[in-house]
């Protein structure tokens, strides 16, 4: 279902700007278990899967409105993680991290990070030691990164795994 979904998403009828696409899949159990507001075209994606912001970013520069509507969707959603799956090196300017750091600080939300990166991980837990609510994770952590989202019902951690996992393997 997932892949399906990949195939719609697209990009702007002209191709040359990333589109946003608002999508809300059939609940289970009863529960909005999955509600997306994708970025396609972009290295920096994005869904909103119950009260969880999952973010896959690959290497490159994130264009700034790209950013800022990531930013507002965290502002204007009530979430309590925010999951940032990365591969290779990120290249986020300042601003864009204050952006962040600011709406996800302002919202009390923990973050989680996944990333092939050692050197960010050992930021990340230094950055933890000095009171920040967040944890880093390697890909070979990625059970332990879906553990720390407490909050998320199984169904979600289970949704959250599929897309870590087809991110990865892109």
């Amino acid at each position: 279902m997932f892949e399906k979904l990949l195939e719609e998403w697209g990009t702007s009828p002209d191709d040359t700007q990333p589109a946003f696409h608002d999508h809300a899949l059939p609940s289970m159990h009863g529960q909005r278990v999955l509600g997306l507001r994708t970025m396609s075209g972009s290295n920096h994606q994005w869904d909103i899967i119950g009260k969880v912001v999952v973010a896959r970013t690959s290497p490159g520069p994130i264009d700034d409105a790209v950013w800022m509507a990531y930013v507002k969707d965290i502002e204007d959603n009530d979430l309590e993680y925010g999951l940032a799956l990365t591969k290779g090196a990120l290249d986020i300017s300042a601003l864009q991290r204050k952006a962040v750091a600011d709406a996800m600080n302002k919202g009390g939300l923990a973050g989680v990070v996944v990333t092939d990166e050692r050197l960010v991980r050992g930021l990340v837990t230094a950055v933890s030691w000095l009171g920040l609510k967040v944890s880093a994770f390697s890909w070979d952590e990625l059970d332990g990164a879906i553990d720390a989202l407490k909050t998320a019902s199984a169904a979600e951690r289970d949704q959250i795994k599929r897309i870590a996992q087809v991110f990865f393997k892109s």
